[in-house]
Formats: structure tokens, sequence, C-alpha cells
């Protein structure tokens, strides 16, 4: 058995992601073009091996998470720098993005 069907058996969860943390590479500035065709083709494996349809949608929000969840720290600044909105709606109007975007992955 392979190393990554083994974390998958154990981990799928942790592995999507991670899967989706390493997603913001593959654009600028990095370019590392290749994860952004490796990356969601393990998660559609990860998905073939789900048990059931709940558990499909949350490795797919989880993956969504990572990509979002390190993809957009910009979206803080932007609102709190130069949006003036004090830093608890900052983060909220952040994360509240970060948590509806990954829900449309996990769909």
């Amino acid at each position: 058995m392979s190393r990554l069907a083994l974390i998958a058996g154990r981990h799928p969860s942790l592995l999507a992601l991670l899967a989706g943390s390493l997603m913001p590479l593959a654009f600028a500035p990095f370019f590392w073009w290749p994860l952004a065709l490796l990356l969601p083709a393990l998660l559609l494996w990860l998905w073939q091996r789900a048990e059931s349809g709940g558990r499909a949608f949350l490795l797919g929000w989880l993956f969504g998470l990572g990509w979002y969840g390190f993809g957009v720290y910009w979206l803080y600044n932007s609102l709190h720098d130069f949006g003036n909105a004090p830093p608890a709606v900052a983060g909220a109007l952040t994360g509240l993005m970060i948590l509806t975007l990954a829900g449309f992955i996990g769909a």
C-alpha cells in the first residue's frame, strides 16, 4: 500500500485540509502551476474513497477551508487598512467569506 493511500485511509480530513492549504502556491506570486492540477485530482480521489455524501462534503469543505484560509489573507488588510473597518469586523467578514466559499467546494 502506498504512503498516500495509508494517510488517506487514516486521516483523509487532514489530507484534504493540507492539500487545500497548498493550493494558493499554484497562483501568483509562486506560480507552482502543477499543483493546480495535482491537488484537485487528490481531492477527487479522496471523494471517491468517501463513505457517504456527508463525508465527501466535509472533505471538500476542508479543502476549501485550507485553500481560501491561506489564499485570501489580503482581504483582512483591505477591509481594515483601506476600508477602515474595525479589526473585529474585518476578521469576521474575512472568516465568513472563507467559510462560505469553502462550502461551495464542499457542495
